[in-house]
């Protein structure tokens, strides 16, 4: 091995020796998590041994209830200690020195440069990220536990090659450091202690089905129920300081970890690898709803990683930022102890003291403290593996058998034609900036397109009159829709700010913190706010619609027909996604009962039952309504096709069978429904772009001076494609109001464990497949 020519990027001269000793904060940590810990174990082992010295009160004078239930109560007591956390590798390969010598070869080298122990196995997933995995039990607070190395390809595909070393230094960082025993134990304490606080396990099912079996066992296990939650209210205070300290705990190895890869790399290139890192992952979530789609029409790369690559690119290009994701480059000195990538408050989410890990800006300041210059090796990281092709394709193949559930024997194509049949849906769903993101988050609400029409042949617009509307058309937008938005965004993380009992008493709130007695004022504020934005949207919607319908008249009465048409179809696949949405939200909150555990009263039962039935038979309704409705011309499909073979690609599940509800009909439900409006959403990008193409298209026609035949002749509804009455009527301008129009999405509830997302009518992150579950730690 030694003899192998390793790319390896140079590491820094003259670095302190002390560089990377632990720092006083670190020390002070360290003492505060052990207090904790010797707290646990004082109030741990002092709840069992009273429980024994009742049990033995309870022989002495034949009490034959503490007989009884002093056992039960240790067996609630100790049983955490059997439990066993392990990391999921589902979408885990592992790999060999053997496959890849090259890598395993600078692995060697890393881990000899830091001090650190080498990995007991090595493994790479699909995600950006990379971590050492560990897996704990009992067994550990005797024998250290075995550290294993994750690798994310996604990393690997996002990094330059020093950025990468910096990120392996850091987690080899974290494989040497000494805190880690005592980590290990406040990890199995604070394991025990949250499954006694908030675990509910076949332990509590026997004492619930116990207890329905007759009145008298009932007052039994109401007994040792009680005695349960007065030892889990004890014990969930003691659950807060020792998390508190676990995670200061962290944040102090962090920096620490940060520093080995300073040490090794140079101060750059660990803060250029955290400042990739959340566009490589919105990257990566936009390559699973791009392949998503391609699923539904049976094409399968066989490389996800080259698509990683063009989402990126194509990020950038829509939000009109080429360096998105990208570290600024070095001054020309290469010295960047005065450049700056993170401000301080530019980061939002859960409060400091419940993270892991520091804030970027943190981070950033730590490793610069004591600035160490390094050379940056601007190679992939992909050089170190060897049969790279293979190893794409091995995980994406595993991706698609594990998050796609496709067979695993399905052929992989060329991944450059599943990037042209991407290429091609994006051609159709990225629209114009002029729309100031007017389109891409909620449903439009044009009015009554009937009485448009009527309008428009009754009050057909003189030529400068119709210029001069035109004109002036959007140019409001670029002032409204920052507001628009700022104002959507705020109303819901409050939102779920709210809805969320066990958040915080204060969050970050502009730059700063707001408590939940200020949160419920400022939200109806926000919400008169937004309902008034929303009213002049819809106006906006109605005087496009209006407009476009005024210049398509004057090319032909076909393009009038055309236009109206694609409206006519955009309105009712919006109401198809809107409706499915909705009644998500309202089984969602029904199903929350059953997962507060317990057993349920028999008329919340029946409701509950009632509410599935209900999806399931909307589910069936709409399945033979949208064979009734085709289609039009849209990209990657052919004009005609029928909507519902495409929503609907498999049979509606069967009824619930008698009174039971199995976990396998809700998830085979909820898959049916999550596709459902996963799908309109597709279908409702696609032909609202078509729309707006197809309104330009016709603007610029007309102020060509043309007067020829639509350009895309589609008839969608056949019971709507008789010639339309048209009559030229002389008369000042109104829009029509409709007598009634599609309602707004349900606000959306809060999101469990990820910050809440603005409320968008369609989000396809929400119907994209799942990811894959992150470790246990991250890495940077």
């Amino acid at each position: 091995m030694s003899k192998m020519k390793v790319p390896y990027p140079p590491s820094p001269v003259d670095v302190p020796e002390d560089l990377t000793q632990p720092t006083g904060n670190y020390t002070l940590q360290v003492v505060a998590l052990l207090m904790s810990l010797l707290a646990f174990i004082a109030v741990y082992i002092g709840l069992i041994a009273l429980n024994i010295y009742l049990f033995n009160l309870s022989i002495r004078y034949d009490n034959i209830l503490g007989i009884i239930i002093c056992p039960i109560i240790t067996l609630f007591l100790v049983k955490g200690f059997f439990s066993r956390e392990r990391p999921d590798k589902t979408l885990h390969i592992e790999i060999e020195e053997a496959e890849h010598p090259t890598l395993f070869a600078f692995i060697h080298k890393l881990c000899d440069e830091t001090g650190a122990p080498l990995p007991s196995k090595v493994y790479v997933s699909p995600d950006v990220n990379a971590a050492m995995m560990q897996e704990l039990s009992l067994l550990n607070l005797v024998f250290p536990a075995r550290r294993n190395l994750l690798i994310g390809l996604g990393l690997v595909n996002s990094l330059n090659l020093s950025e990468f070393k910096a990120v392996m230094a850091h987690e080899f960082g974290h494989f040497s450091q000494k805190s880690l025993a005592l980590n290990q134990y406040v990890y199995v304490a604070s394991r025990i202690v949250r499954q006694l606080v908030y675990g509910r396990d076949w332990f509590d099912n026997i004492l619930s089905k116990i207890g329905m079996l007759d009145l008298r066992l009932a007052l039994f296990t109401w007994t040792i129920q009680g005695i349960m939650w007065v030892i889990r209210k004890t014990l969930a205070g003691l659950f807060y300081v020792i998390t508190l300290g676990r995670l200061a705990m962290s944040r102090q190895m962090e920096f620490n970890a940060d520093l080995v890869a300073v040490s090794v790399t140079g101060s750059d290139a660990i803060v250029h690898a955290l400042s990739r890192l959340d566009f490589a992952n919105e990257s990566l979530d936009q390559v699973f709803n791009d392949l998503k789609d391609a699923a539904d029409h049976q094409l399968y790369t066989a490389d996800m990683f080259h698509h990683h690559t063009h989402a990126a690119e194509y990020l950038r290009r829509v939000r009109n930022k080429p360096t998105l994701g990208m570290p600024p480059p070095l001054p020309k000195s290469g010295d960047g102890r005065k450049q700056r990538i993170f401000t301080e408050g530019d980061e939002t989410g859960i409060p400091a003291m419940w993270a892991s890990h520091p804030a970027n800006y943190l981070r950033e300041e730590n490793a610069k403290e004591l600035y160490i210059p390094g050379k940056i090796d601007d190679r992939s990281p992909w050089i170190l593996f060897s049969n790279v092709d293979e190893l794409r394709e091995r995980m994406t193949r595993k991706v698609y058998r594990l998050v796609f559930n496709v067979p695993k024997n399905t052929e992989l194509v060329d991944p450059e034609r599943v990037q042209t049949f991407i290429d091609d849906e994006r051609s159709e769903t990225t629209y114009d900036p002029k729309y100031h993101g007017a389109y891409d988050g909620r449903p439009i609400r044009p009015g009554d397109l009937a009485g448009i029409v009527d309008q428009v042949g009754e009050e057909p617009w003189e030529t400068d009159r119709l210029q001069r509307v035109y004109e002036k058309l959007y140019r409001e937008l670029e002032e409204r829709m920052p507001e628009y938005n700022k104002t959507r965004e705020e109303y819901h993380l409050l939102k779920a700010y709210l809805d969320d009992k066990k958040a915080p008493s204060e969050i970050p709130f502009r730059k700063g913190t707001i408590d939940r007695h200020e949160a419920k004022k400022l939200v109806k504020k926000l919400e008169k706010s937004l309902d008034d934005q929303i009213d002049w949207l819809a106006s906006f919607d109605r005087r496009v619609v209006l407009v476009h319908c005024q210049l398509a008249y004057r090319l032909s009465e076909q393009a009038l027909r055309d236009l109206i048409n694609r409206y006519r179809f955009q309105l009712r696949i919006q109401e198809l996604h809107t409706d499915c949405a909705g009644l998500i939200e309202h089984v969602n909150s029904h199903l929350a009962l059953l997962g507060s555990g317990g057993n349920l009263p028999a008329e919340q039962f029946e409701q509950i039952t009632s509410v599935l039935r209900e999806a399931r038979n909307w589910l069936r309704t709409k399945s033979k309504e949208c064979r009734e409705i085709r289609i039009p011309r849209l990209k990657n499909f052919e004009a005609g096709t029928i909507l519902g073979d495409f929503l609907f690609p498999e049979p509606v599940l069967s009824d619930l069978d008698g009174a039971s509800i199995t976990g396998k009909w809700i998830d085979k439900l909820f898959k049916q429904l999550n596709g459902f409006r996963s799908r309109s959403a597709r279908i409702h990008f696609k032909n609202l772009g078509t729309i707006l193409k197809m309104q330009d298209e016709y603007a610029d026609r007309w102020l060509k001076g043309e007067n020829a035949e639509a350009i895309i002749p589609d008839v969608i509804f056949e019971e709507e494609s008789e010639p339309l009455t048209v009559q030229l009527v002389d008369d000042d301008y109104e829009v029509p109001q409709a007598e009634s129009e599609p309602d707004l999405p349900p606000k959306p509830s809060k999101e469990s464990k990820s910050p809440p997302k603005p409320l968008g009518f369609i989000l396809l992150e929400d119907d994209s497949p799942p990811r894959p579950t992150p470790p246990k730690k991250k890495s940077e």
